[in-house]
């Protein structure tokens, strides 16, 4: 005679189980990240300087940037008071004719404010998991019978180079910005600083 088969034999009683499937894991909690980009570029002045003409026209206007594009052909005056600061910050120029309130109008066009271009650092690496260690410093070898030597200090050099200025003024856009009145005129085209106080009455 042959008796009945036994069943799977199983810690659950005599059904067998079966281990549900765990999700994928995310490293963030579970829900993607998206980079604050426009149109996968981050607002920088090296992104906005590609945008530098009337059919692709960014600017910046008190830090933030606006892409001027379909607006300047709108513009009451006329559009190459726009078109020609385009991929540059216009803010110096802007506040010679119009107050920063008046930005209001063309609000829905900004894209954000701008960013400073910052190159990540990485942290030191060490083998004591993370954290660098000290160690004792090694006294100073030398050869004159183990009493350290000093070098001497070079002189200092003769003829230092001069940093550009303009009258004691570093030609950044923080010093451009503080000649913005038709008494005091200075101006950005493609990259070179101008002063426009005498040459603007005669235009």
């Amino acid at each position: 005679t042959s008796g009945p088969t036994p069943p799977p034999s199983s810690s659950n009683g005599g059904s067998p189980t079966s281990r549900p499937t765990p999700p994928p894991s995310r490293s963030n909690g579970g829900n993607p990240t998206s980079s604050p980009t426009t149109g996968g570029s981050q607002l920088t002045m090296a992104t906005i300087q590609t945008h530098a003409t009337p059919g692709d026209c960014w600017l910046v206007y008190y830090g933030d940037v606006y892409d001027m594009t379909q607006y300047a052909p709108t513009h009451p005056a006329s559009s190459i008071l726009i078109t020609t600061h385009c991929g540059t910050d216009a803010t110096a120029a802007y506040a010679l004719v119009h107050s920063k309130a008046l930005l209001a109008i063309v609000n829905s066009y900004k894209l954000g404010a701008l960013e400073e271009a910052v190159s990540p650092t990485s942290p030191p690496s060490s083998s004591n998991g993370g954290n660098p260690t000290s160690g004792p410093t090694p006294p100073p070898s030398s050869s004159n019978g183990g009493s350290p030597t000093s070098r001497p200090t070079p002189p200092p050099s003769r003829n230092p180079t001069p940093s550009p200025t303009t009258g004691g003024s570093q030609l950044t856009m923080a010093t451009i910005q503080m000649h913005a009145t038709p008494g005091d005129c200075w101006l950005v085209y493609y990259g070179d600083v101008y002063d426009m106080t005498q040459y603007a009455p005669t235009h």
